[in-house]
């Protein structure tokens, strides 16, 4: 009884008509950045040899970004992003916190502006026309966290500026485990865990990372609670699209 009165459930238990029952503490969302941080270092080479082909989202995004754009690209990992757009003479800003990853961009792109940075503690100077993140933001532990990232990308942006944002689908069957796993884990730990927190391996190695399985709903209010006005959005492939 004592450990359930440690945590009560007035911080745990939530914005339930927002889709979000539980609420993660900051420590635990620190360790799962160090974690999935640490993921991206071991794999990088691996991770990278399977971004390499463009995205079909890429043709959307480039009819809708005007040419010479100020352009910021969060979680940029090697870069490929820019390989779409750099027929547009965009100015490019890419930023990642895997120091493995933006070796590889810098390799590939030695001209283009690459920035080492966690993108929950971003810092950028100036203003963007263009926001992009593509797979990323799933990555980001606690809905706190997640509401700072979106608040400091709307400073980042222009008046008139435009935020792409993408996140894996993972309501599909192949991800079943996951979910299980993750629904075993909130049980087990009291409650400290969303049961949509899941951690789905890469490579042979089976490295672990974390993603939160978002939901249309639930996007679309963290985006209007930042002060963002949703244009559309979309499901392409196991990709939710919102600009």
């Amino acid at each position: 009884m004592e450990a359930i009165l440690e945590a009560p459930l007035v911080n745990w238990i939530v914005h339930a008509r927002e889709g979000y029952i539980f609420l993660m503490n900051r420590e635990t969302a620190k360790r799962l950045k160090a974690e999935l941080k640490n993921s991206y270092q071991a794999i990088a080479g691996d991770f990278s040899s399977t971004r390499e082909k463009p995205w079909p989202l890429f043709d959307e995004l480039i009819s809708r970004i005007p040419k010479g754009s100020k352009v910021l690209d969060l979680g940029c990992g090697n870069g490929r992003l820019y390989g779409a757009l750099k027929s547009l003479e965009v100015d490019y800003t890419g930023v990642d916190f895997c120091s493995a990853l933006l070796e590889i961009a810098r390799r590939k792109y030695p001209q283009q502006h690459f920035v080492e940075q966690d993108i929950t503690e971003l810092e950028m100077d100036g203003h963007f026309d263009v926001v992009v993140s593509i797979a990323a933001f799933h990555h980001i532990p606690s809905r706190q966290m997640r509401e700072e990232v979106l608040g400091k990308v709307f400073e980042a942006l222009r008046d008139d500026g435009t935020l792409f944002l993408s996140v894996w689908d993972l309501w599909q069957i192949k991800y079943w485990r996951a979910f299980l796993k993750s629904f075993s884990r909130v049980l087990f730990q009291l409650l400290r865990h969303d049961p949509r927190d899941v951690f789905i391996s890469f490579g042979k190695e089976k490295v672990p990372r974390y993603y939160h399985a978002f939901l249309p709903f639930e996007l679309r209010g963290l985006l209007t609670q930042a002060g963002f006005t949703i244009q559309e959005h979309w499901r392409s492939g196991r990709n939710l699209v919102f600009v």
